[in-house]
């Protein structure tokens, strides 16, 4: 769920957010995190944000560590694949403190 999540967000960052979403942000008037200095950071299917990041990381801690589990070398690969491309979707979100989860995370995993 958190690839399909962030396929999400990728489009978001892509293409901008769709009519619907757009109309959301534009209205609300104590939602000012979404906005750092004139560019709007993608949410997913989050209302936030920092939910979107916090997700990508658990997300990515679990397939790696499922990965590390794994006894059939496809479902080891394959759960590798999820946790790396969860890892470059947190590192477009650009959120410092998921990042720092994810590799503190990852050290337990160690």
């Amino acid at each position: 769920m958190g690839v399909v999540t962030s396929l999400y967000g990728l489009y978001q960052l892509t293409f901008g957010f769709p009519a619907f979403e757009q109309y959301w942000i534009d209205n609300t008037e104590f939602y000012n995190s979404i906005s750092v200095g004139k560019v709007e950071r993608a949410l997913a299917t989050y209302s936030s944000a920092e939910e979107w990041g916090r997700y990508i990381e658990i997300g990515a801690i679990i397939a790696f560590g499922f990965g590390a589990c794994a006894a059939n070398y496809f479902r080891r690969a394959g759960w590798f694949v999820c946790g790396v491309t969860l890892t470059l979707m947190l590192l477009l979100t650009g959120q410092r403190t998921a990042m720092f989860g994810l590799i503190l995370g990852g050290l337990v995993l160690l």
